[in-house]
C-alpha cells in the first residue's frame, strides 16, 4: 500500500520534470536557430524574435522601401485631424478632445514573435463624412490599405535591458 502512495507522486513529479525540460529545449531551440520566422511572399507581416524591451508610448520601428538606389520611409500612420477620414471604406471618426494620448510610459518586453505589418496608407481621394458623424468639415481624406512589395528595409529600436536604457537597433531588408 505504501509503494502504491509514494510512487504516483513520483511518477508526476517525474512527468512534469519531462514537460519543463522540453519546454526549456524548444525555446533555447527557437532562441539559436529561428530567430526570423519564414515568410510568405503574398504576406503582408514581418516577424521576429527580437530578445529584448521597448518603450511604451514611443514608436520603435521604421520601415522603407527601396525607390531607385535609395531608401524612402514608409509613412504608415494616419493623420489625427479633427473630421476624421476613411480607410478601406471604413469612416475613422477622430475628435481631437477625446484623444488623451499616452501620459505613462513603461519598460516591457518585446511580444514573441514581434510582427510588423508591411502596408502603407496611400491617399485616393476625399469625400464628405458620412451624415451621422460630427461634421465638423465638409471633406474628409479616403485613404486604401497597400501592401509593400519590392525590397523593404525594417529596422526596429529596442533596449537590451529591462530599464530601457542599453538601446539597441535590429535591422533586415526583405523582398515581397
Amino acid at each position: 500500500m505504501l509503494g502504491k502512495i509514494t510512487s504516483a507522486p513520483i511518477r508526476i513529479l517525474l512527468l512534469l520534470l519531462g514537460i519543463f525540460a522540453v519546454v526549456v529545449v524548444y525555446n533555447e531551440f527557437q532562441k539559436t536557430c529561428c530567430a526570423q520566422k519564414p515568410e510568405d511572399k503574398k504576406s503582408s507581416t514581418f516577424s521576429a524574435n527580437i530578445n529584448g524591451y521597448y518603450m511604451t508610448c514611443v514608436s520603435n520601428k521604421t520601415i522603407s522601401k527601396r525607390t531607385n538606389s535609395s531608401w524612402e520611409e514608409v509613412k504608415e500612420a494616419l493623420p489625427k485631424r479633427q473630421g476624421g477620414y476613411y480607410l478601406d471604406d471604413t469612416f475613422v471618426n477622430f475628435v481631437p478632445d477625446n484623444d488623451l494620448g499616452c501620459d505613462y510610459f513603461s519598460c516591457n518586453e518585446l511580444p514573441k514573435p514581434y510582427k510588423v505589418e508591411l502596408i502603407e496608407h496611400k491617399k485616393i481621394g476625399d469625400k464628405p463624412p458620412p451624415p451621422n458623424s460630427r461634421k465638423v468639415v465638409e471633406t474628409v481624406a479616403v485613404y486604401k490599405t497597400v501592401p509593400l512589395s519590392g525590397e523593404i528595409k525594417i529596422d526596429v529600436d529596442y533596449y537590451a535591458d529591462k530599464n530601457c536604457s542599453n538601446k539597441k537597433t535590429f535591422s533586415t531588408i526583405t523582398e515581397k
